[in-house]
């Protein structure tokens, strides 16, 4: 289809008028006929041949189930979907590789965009044009022979489409910004069924909006966005015990306080199992994951982190040299399904009394991993061209995700009571691609945007989608109605997901489901240490029982963080 101007007045914005709610029942029995004259044998009814497939993903936890699902081979096929959708009121989800979540789809219909898989890179232009169902290595893949290095998430298996349109905050945000910051052109089939390309010449406001407002305007059929070069790459993971995580925290205050662009640090707080699949050095053990991400040569990288290599000697050192395809190693992140109950909030600043809850939460028997990632440099800047990507002036990334086999319900009720001891420093917001819901309904946007942004949001969903029709997501509700998650409690914070983001998959180095796998990254010769630290033996983290951490101006950790090793 022809991309539709500015000036067009032959598509109507708001499309075909939804009519009444359709349950299973009434799919199945009188439009079998019609999804075959549409799709043929791309559509898949509940019991049918291709079912199952369509739906799965990354996320056990959350498996969707639609009243039909679309196994899309192109553009023309999602706009036949949507087109099928909005005349019979049917509410629209997207799956791509499944990072994301699409919560509460146990009606209407499925969309699956995999087979959406065209990658070009264009060298001259530095660009990539990428298909909705492309995952972050395929990009990789290509950009590495070039010298040139995509802004893609922690982990190469996210999808690029939704990663980017719901933010994108990867490893190299701090010296280039945000994924969406550099998405140059969208294909977009809207809830009329019409494919359009979407610009800032073409569609000014509905170009700000999806830059940052994820799938709440359409299915994003195709993306093309900047590319980055990349002559030097130095990182990886620096596994330090976790005993030392008090000194560890104070050190990566300091040092992220006074670090350049060029450096992107992350620290996670995790326990390994006692499995041969885990390296020795740190099977079995509880441990602080240091993620390095340096652009730059290695000396420079290394003088940078020196201060946090002196906490503690390395259980295991992974930090070396990177080509552009290793980028997506360094959190290592896992890469096989597995159940999800994840949670995110951003933190205005490092301020001690986030830390004394910090280190109260963290411990070998603490049923999910913390992650703290630091933000600021090029992803708190403002924009030629700005988007709609909240919370710019947030200091800090909170990530929390439960082990497989954890029990969810236990760690699901332990992080979100985390959340609601950060809300005097949080104030419940959180990253758009961290936003979501542990009980299977659309998270709630207005912890994800400042309040005139998701104003101007819902003005342009109410342009382009009135009937709310792509509502399974950090949903946006049209100007003028009722906001979805009010139907639930009040708001106490950004409660755990069943998976996060990054509409994408935050970091989480443990060993995932269907057996155990390691997905820490390794080089083939790891620098490994051993032997008493020069400093002597450090300090342990404790947690107190029963004891609240007192929200404090400054200083370091209260004291009485360091005894006993076996925190909860």
């Amino acid at each position: 289809m022809q991309p539709v101007g500015p000036g067009a007045s032959t598509v109507s914005r708001t499309g075909p008028a939804a009519g009444p709610d359709l349950d299973r029942r009434t799919i199945t029995s009188t439009n079998s006929a019609s999804l075959d004259g549409v799709f043929s044998d791309r559509s898949h009814l509940p019991g049918t041949a291709g079912y199952d497939a369509a739906r799965d993903g990354f996320d056990l936890s959350a498996i969707p189930a639609p009243d039909v699902a679309v196994s899309a081979t192109d553009e023309a096929d999602v706009a036949a979907a949507v087109r099928f959708a909005a005349g019979r009121g049917l509410p629209v989800a997207v799956r791509a590789t499944g990072h994301g979540p699409v919560p509460g789809v146990d009606q209407g219909l499925l969309i699956d965009t995999r087979a959406l898989s065209t990658v070009t890179v264009d060298p001259e232009r530095r660009t990539a044009t990428v298909g909705a169902g492309v995952p972050w290595a395929r990009v990789l893949e290509k950009c590495a022979p070039l010298g040139l290095v995509p802004l893609c998430g922690s982990s190469p298996d996210v999808g690029v489409a939704a990663y980017t349109l719901g933010g994108g905050l990867g490893p190299l945000g701090r010296r280039h910004g945000w994924a969406a910051d550099h998405a140059r052109r969208v294909r977009l089939v809207t809830a009329d069924g019409e494919a359009r390309e979407i610009t800032a010449d073409t569609e000014p406001e509905l170009f700000w909006a999806v830059r940052g407002g994820g799938g709440n305007f359409g299915v994003a059929t195709e993306l093309e966005f900047d590319l980055m070069p990349a002559d030097a790459l130095y990182g990886g993971g620096l596994y330090l015990p976790g005993e030392s995580a008090s000194e560890l925290l104070a050190a990566f205050g300091r040092c992220t306080a006074t670090a350049p662009d060029e450096l992107s640090l992350s620290v996670a707080f995790l326990t390994f199992p006692d499995v041969d699949a885990v390296p020795a050095p740190v099977r079995g053990r509880f441990v602080a994951h240091l993620r390095v991400t340096h652009l730059g040569p290695a000396e420079g990288a290394e003088r940078l982190i020196a201060p946090l290599r002196a906490v503690a000697v390395p259980l295991l050192d992974t930090v070396r040299p990177l080509s552009i395809d290793q980028l997506g190693t360094v959190h290592g992140d896992p890469t096989r399904p597995q159940p999800v109950s994840c949670g995110g909030a951003v933190l205005p600043r490092w301020d001690e009394g986030v830390i004394d809850v910090l280190l109260a939460e963290i411990g070998a028997t603490t049923p999910h991993m913390l992650e703290l990632r630091h933000l600021g440099g090029a992803l708190a800047r403002p924009l030629a061209m700005p988007d709609a990507v909240g919370h710019r002036d947030a200091g800090f990334n909170l990530f929390t995700s439960a082990y497989p086999g954890a029990g969810f319900s236990g760690a699901m009720a332990m992080q979100n009571e985390l959340y609601r001891r950060l809300l005097p420093w949080s104030g419940g917001r959180a990253v758009y691609n961290f936003t979501a819901r542990p009980d299977g309904r659309p998270a709630d946007a207005r912890g994800a945007f400042e309040a005139p942004v998701l104003s101007r949001l819902q003005a342009v969903k109410a342009a382009w989608d009135p009937q709310d029709l792509f509502r399974f997501t950090v949903t946006i509700p049209p100007a003028g109605t009722t906001n979805r998650a009010d139907s639930d409690s009040p708001r106490t914070g950004t409660a755990p997901s069943r998976a996060p983001h990054e509409a994408g998959h935050g970091p989480s180095s443990v060993p995932v489901g269907g057996g155990t796998q390691y997905v820490g990254a390794v080089p083939a010769h790891p620098r490994r240490h051993a032997g008493p630290h020069p400093r002597g033996p450090r300090r342990h983290v404790r947690r107190a029982a029963g004891r609240e951490p007192r929200p404090r101006a400054g200083g370091r950790p209260a004291a009485g963080h360091d005894a006993d090793p076996n925190v909860r």
